[in-house]
């Protein structure tokens, strides 16, 4: 109770603050954007063990590659394409095409950069290329250098969860914070960040269904000195599909290969995802070469096979747009190939689905330029799905609503 009423004190004060939180490089950005220059991959390092946190050490995983807590959790990236635009996104569709047979999951992993994220103005969000996004799994999180403790934050997914693991950064010069469920009466959790090194590190927070509970997530408050938090992953029950979003429109395939390959380790050794859906490169088409553009999925690729050797990776060459042959994207797209020969990693090619984009067009399967229309959508979601073996044929159930609120 005293988290619920110090965040809204918080958050009340803060008001003007948070009518941004959904800016920030989540809006609609598109493939026109002006975006810095990203810093060239790193040459990916050794593997290393996961550092677990030792208050919570990670269980073993369920064979398959499957998460710790035995879903088929599907990770997908990186842009627009996978974010979705024009209200539309392959992902819905994908999920209705394999909710049916593995049941709802949970919500999945969601950044606490998400515009659903409620923070006060002393949490600041960082992007993917600024020092601690490097380390984030999707450049999405918070971060306080000199928290007094009056900094808090929450998180409510969109479906019903049972079980939550809250990821933050262990780091020298650590500070502390409290976390909890944001249930009435939930336990809270003493979080201690301090540590000799950046090491990616969790909490497990369980949540009760109650007739009338409505909506809960989590959160932290008392935030004190140096903080960084990165996400939750939300899970239900002991079994089903989650699909996990980590896109962003106008992100470049290069500055998610720019960021810190030792994290990037950390974090599929922690999730151990049952796939990752990499659909990159539309932002970097006047930027970087097809060398480049190869050497950039590689340290993405070589990082996910050494951490999580389950996992199984589905290189995506998207559909065309009005600019393939003008740009580098044509150029890309063998480079795709050759990065799945090399790493043992999938590879499905859109065009063979919605055609050339004269064509695609023509059947109504482009919404601009770039993106694909609802129509292809609808198309996309449920190839994904036959390229994993999980679309299934039964009714997709939908989320699980949370229980309604209670009436006076």
């Amino acid at each position: 109770m005293q988290f619920k009423v110090l965040l809204a004190l918080a958050v009340f004060t803060a008001a003007t603050a948070l009518g941004g939180c959904g800016g920030g490089g989540d809006g609609p950005a598109g493939p026109a954007d002006t975006i810095a220059s990203p810093t060239p991959a790193p040459t990916p390092a050794p593997v290393a063990d996961n550092p677990a946190n030792p208050a919570n050490p990670p269980a073993t995983p369920t064979p398959g590659g499957s998460d710790a807590q035995a879903h088929t959790l599907v990770l997908a990236g990186i842009d627009g394409l996978t974010e979705g635009s024009h209200g539309s996104t392959w992902r819905t569709y994908f999920l209705d095409a394999t909710r049916g047979g593995l049941g709802d999951g949970g919500p999945g992993y969601i950044g606490f950069g998400d515009s659903a994220t409620v923070r006060t103005a002393d949490l600041q969000r960082f992007r993917i290329r600024d020092a601690m996004g490097r380390l984030s799994l999707d450049g999405r999180g918070l971060a306080v250098a000199a928290g007094t403790g009056s900094a808090a934050f929450s998180l409510t997914p969109p479906s019903l969860w049972s079980s939550a693991r809250l990821f933050y950064l262990r780091q020298p010069g650590g500070g502390s914070m409290q976390c909890q469920a944001t249930a009435a009466d939930a336990a809270s959790q003493a979080v201690q960040t301090d540590a000799a090194a950046n090491t990616l590190a969790w909490i497990d927070l369980a949540y009760q269904p109650a007739a009338g509970g409505g909506g809960t997530g989590v959160g932290c408050s008392q935030i004190t000195g140096k903080v960084t938090v990165f996400g939750t992953l939300f899970s239900l029950g002991s079994a089903g599909i989650q699909l996990s979003n980590l896109g962003r429109r106008g992100e470049w395939l290069a500055s998610v290969a720019a960021q810190d390959s030792d994290m990037r380790r950390q974090w599929f050794a922690a999730l151990k995802p049952a796939a990752y859906l990499l659909n990159g490169g539309l932002n970097d088409r006047d930027a970087r070469t097809p060398q480049q553009h190869e050497s950039d999925l590689l340290a993405i690729v070589q990082d996910i096979v050494a951490a999580s050797p389950a996992t199984r990776i589905l290189i995506v060459q998207a559909n065309e747009t009005r600019d393939w042959y003008t740009s580098a994207l044509a150029a890309f797209a063998p480079r795709k190939q050759s990065v799945a020969t090399r790493t043992g990693a999938a590879y499905v090619d859109l065009r063979s689905l919605l055609g050339s984009f004269p064509l695609a067009t023509a059947s109504g399967y482009m919404a601009d330029d770039y993106h694909p229309s609802d129509a292809g959508n609808r198309l996309i979601g449920p190839y994904l799905a036959d390229q994993l073996g999980l679309r299934s044929l039964l009714p997709d159930p939908g989320p699980t609503a949370f229980p309604s609120l209670a009436t006076p």
